[in-house]
């Protein structure tokens, strides 16, 4: 992920917030983030890097 971060910041992305959720996170983990998220009025897309076991 910080390689991600460093090149979008390299290109002028701007990262608002960032989140990991851990591999066992439960509803009220991804609840969470989903309400986080919603503060971010002037956000235009979500990137979410998933992995499956």
């Amino acid at each position: 992920m910080e390689i991600f971060k460093t090149n979008a910041q390299d290109v002028g992305i701007c990262i608002a917030y960032m989140e990991s959720i851990p591999p066992n996170g439960d509803d009220e983990v991804y609840d969470a983030v989903v309400q986080s998220l919603l503060e971010f009025k002037n956000a235009r897309v979500v990137a979410c890097f998933c992995e499956g076991s």
